[in-house]
């Protein structure tokens, strides 16, 4: 018989497993550090949590997402920095998308958006080339 904490745990694990399926995933407190293209892609279709990581020094954009399915991302209390080209580039994002409470700062460019729309609020965006 599962105790209450078996019963939690098993519970956390069931949601994680059924949000990779339905592709939510939450990345979260994580260093990710000088990738060969970006550093978070988000593709069509999928959506994410990213919250509270610290991004840096990807050759490509540290956060990069876009299409179709992507309106539930929610991209909030990161550190974004150092990125060879966009700190966040976001192509035909949805209605829902937010981008809250960044700090980014000396990438080649803060933030992009293409053929997009969303929240964005109370970044601070500091020593970005463009």
């Amino acid at each position: 018989m599962l105790n209450y904490h078996d019963l939690l745990q098993a519970v956390g694990d069931f949601k994680e497993r059924i949000d990779y399926m339905m592709g939510r995933l939450t990345n979260k407190g994580n260093v990710i550090n000088s990738n060969h293209a970006q550093g978070v892609l988000i593709m069509e279709g999928c959506s994410a949590n990213i919250v509270s990581n610290h991004i840096l020094s990807s050759l490509k954009a540290n956060i990069a997402l876009g299409g179709e399915g992507t309106k539930n991302t929610r991209v909030v209390k990161n550190l974004i920095e150092r990125g060879k080209k966009e700190g966040i580039f976001v192509v035909e994002g949805e209605e829902e998308l937010v981008i809250y409470k960044n700090l980014i700062c000396s990438n080649e460019t803060g933030i992009v958006l293409l053929h997009s729309c969303g929240e964005i609020e109370q970044n601070k965006l500091n020593g970005n080339e463009t």
